[in-house]
């Protein structure tokens, strides 16, 4: 991709940009490809790689310990902490949301029969088929997957440079989601209601979307960041390729937490 931009004017790509203000070297200037790529993150620029025409596909690390030790040590934090933001979002989605929906579908169902709505011979465990009522408290659970999709929607769309430099701020605000919904289970739910649910879902995907989209860019591009990577070109795919299975790793472990606590 990055070889299309070879004949390309970089005054054409930067115009009205104030490079100096990004105190770029004279080397950095040269290899600008582009600047301003989002609002959230107006310092990054995007450099040309110049090593990226020596190589070969076939030239890509593979999953060896020498190599995956030397990709760690550039960008391990970032690895890690895309794992945990996972592991805590499983959590919070698989354990708590289910319980919290299925105690609040029930309180409507026996609600329901109390007021001579439902036949109330039927089983107040979830929602029987033939009661009738508003969707989104009768399917609550679904109605929170779709905010918290949303959230995961709107944090992919652009960069933040305030996570590119301090990966571990998304995992701090899991942490915290994760504990909220630890102590609001324990206490038996005094915080509810269908809004607050559905905007506190909404922020909870916000926090997976900003690692994949953030943590991803900085294992795909060469930078004027403090905190590149410093990646060689051949060593980008391994990296993109681990942060994917520390995600799936972080999921699997949610399963396995969740499965043992219930």
């Amino acid at each position: 991709m990055i070889g299309q931009f070879d004949d390309v004017d970089s005054e054409d790509l930067v115009k009205g940009i104030d490079i100096d203000a990004y105190e770029l070297s004279e080397s950095d200037e040269g290899d600008l490809i582009f600047g301003k790529i989002s609002i959230f993150a107006p310092d990054v620029m995007i450099l040309k790689d110049k090593n990226s025409l020596k190589y070969l596909a076939s030239d890509n690390r593979t999953l060896t310990p020498k190599a995956l030790i030397a990709v760690l040590d550039k960008g391990g934090r970032y690895v890690v902490n895309l794992g945990l933001v996972n592991f805590f979002e499983g959590l919070i989605l698989n354990m708590f949301l289910v319980v919290y929906a299925y105690h609040m579908e029930t309180d409507l169902v026996k609600d329901m029969q109390a007021a001579g709505k439902s036949d109330p011979s039927l089983h107040a465990g979830g929602v029987p088929s033939n009661v009738s009522g508003p969707y989104i408290l009768l399917h609550q659970y679904a109605m929170f997957q779709l905010a918290y999709n949303l959230g995961d929607i709107l944090s992919l769309s652009s960069l933040q440079q305030v996570t590119l430099e301090y990966p571990y701020i998304p995992t701090t605000f899991q942490f915290i989601n994760f504990l909220f919904w630890s102590i609001n289970t324990m206490l038996g739910f005094p915080l509810q209601g269908f809004a607050i649910i559905f905007m506190w879902s909404i922020w909870v995907g916000c926090q997976g979307g900003t690692c994949f989209t953030n943590f991803l860019f900085m294992a795909n591009t060469k930078t004027n960041l403090k905190c590149d990577m410093k990646l060689s070109y051949f060593e980008r795919e391994l990296m993109c390729n681990i942060m994917l299975v520390s995600s799936d790793i972080g999921l699997f472990f949610a399963g396995l937490t969740g499965y043992w606590i219930q």
